[in-house]
């Protein structure tokens, strides 16, 4: 008996130690899939797999692409936003001979593989959220995008990759990347700044490796329905190289030594009213980093402003401004606020329109159905009849998005407006020296 216990005994300890052993190989190998190092590794918050061309030609301009499952109960539509020029063409929308299978990596090339001479080509990419099997947008509430291996050929060719309107970014101290503002335009036709800029070198660095940190960056999004990622490449000279694979990895990594940096200006709100014989405005941030002062703007035209006053930054984060109007005069004032930070750089806020109440806006119009969905009708008044009216559809951030002219106006106007977004807008009309306005929501 005593030998059967003692034979039981060490057929229990082995029996144990076994299944320790096997429990401590999986978690060696849980650890080590979530922090990358092989195609098909990594344990991303969002997976991009396997795209569906669902719109448009594919490889042109508008076209969409539908990535399926990316998230719980979560598709991607990424749209072919725009390029640098018409030889900028894309090779595949989800390159997977390497690199991560769950990230996104899009290849694109330039001019049929070569440069003759010095250049630099991009293109962009919109990516929207939406419902899963519907076209219905979803707002994520947070999460990262890394750009992984951002290097070059090894000769005179460089990679960049370009985020707009990210929340923050993460990079080693030592980082090998370049990193700059990235200019867009803005309201009213001006250039501003509408995200970062990140430039690796010409080294080329022989595998798509989440542990090179030095060519890596992780971008930060909050409250996103859509936004755009620009890739692209430089040559300082003559190559055959242009053909160039970006890897987008929906998630974070561990840096050795992290650099955070959190984009410096953000508005919560920015209302305007007309008290009597001024206009009230009033805005308020959520955040203010390395910010310096807000430029309040005002235009009568939404296309030319002129710079009213000056606000510097405010720990307390709420501020307002009272602008003295005429009040004998009619038709529109558009403000905005010009957000400048400590290093220059600024970016603009969305334009509010403010209708001036005079007794000298006497004329009134009738635009219906409001809210509309595909014609508007507008009439007009009987001593504007016959003569020379132009229509003007103005969005809430001062765009005319639709004009026509009518050099003999009869009594009803109809606009087709199927074709516009969803949202509020401004009619306004004009005939000779008087003018009227009215608001109309489209559905």
């Amino acid at each position: 008996m005593k030998t059967t216990s003692t034979q039981s005994n060490k057929t229990l300890r082995k029996s144990l130690f076994m299944l320790c052993a096997g429990l401590l190989i999986c978690m060696v190998a849980v650890a080590q899939s979530g922090s990358g190092g092989g195609k098909g590794s990594g344990g991303g918050k969002l997976t991009f797999k396997d795209p569906q061309l669902v719109s448009g030609q594919a490889g042109k301009d508008n076209a969409i692409y539908k990535f399926a499952n990316i998230g719980e109960e979560l598709d991607a539509r990424v749209k072919i936003k725009g390029r640098s020029d018409s030889r900028v063409y894309l090779v595949d929308m989800d390159m997977k001979t390497s690199g991560f299978d769950k990230a996104w990596q899009p290849q694109v090339g330039f001019n049929d593989n070569r440069t003759n001479s010095a250049a630099e080509w991009w293109m962009d990419f919109e990516i929207t959220f939406v419902k899963r099997n519907t076209t219905t947008p979803q707002t994520v509430n947070e999460f990262d995008l890394s750009a992984i291996d951002i290097d070059g050929n090894g000769d005179k060719i460089h990679e960049f990759v370009a985020f707009y309107n990210l929340k923050s970014y993460t990079v080693e101290i030592n980082s090998i990347l370049s990193i700059s503002n990235l200019l867009g335009e803005l309201v009213g036709g001006l250039l501003g700044v509408v995200g970062k800029r990140f430039d690796g070198p010409t080294t080329n660095y022989t595998d798509i490796d989440t542990s090179g940190t030095s060519v890596m960056v992780t971008t930060n999004y909050q409250d996103v329905q859509s936004f755009t990622v620009r890739v692209g490449a430089v040559a300082s000279g003559a190559n055959s190289a242009t053909e160039r694979m970006y890897s987008l990895y929906y998630q974070s990594f561990a840096y050795t030594q992290p650099s955070s940096a959190t984009l410096p200006v953000k508005l919560k709100s920015f209302d305007t009213k007309l008290n009597d014989s001024k206009v009230a405005l009033d805005w308020t941030t959520s955040e203010e980093v390395n910010f310096s002062h807000f430029v309040i703007e005002r235009s009568t035209n939404g296309a030319d402003y002129k710079e009213i006053a000056m606000i510097f930054s405010d720990a307390k984060y709420t501020y307002a401004y009272n602008d003295a109007v005429n009040t004998n005069a009619s038709g529109l004032l558009y403000y905005r606020l010009k957000m400048v930070d400590q290093d220059g750089s600024f970016k603009y806020s969305n334009v509010r329109i403010v209708k001036l109440n005079t007794k000298n806006n006497l004329v009134s119009i009738s635009a219906y159905p409001n809210p509309v969905t595909n014609e508007l009708r507008i009439t007009i008044p009987a001593n504007w009849q016959n003569k020379q009216v132009s229509y003007e559809m103005i969005s809430l951030n001062g765009t005319i998005v639709k004009r026509y002219v009518n050099p003999h106006a009869s009594q009803t106007e109809t606009l087709a407006v199927s074709n516009l977004q969803s949202g509020n807008y401004v009619v306004r009309l004009r005939a000779g020296e008087e003018s009227a306005v009215q608001m109309i929501a489209k559905k």
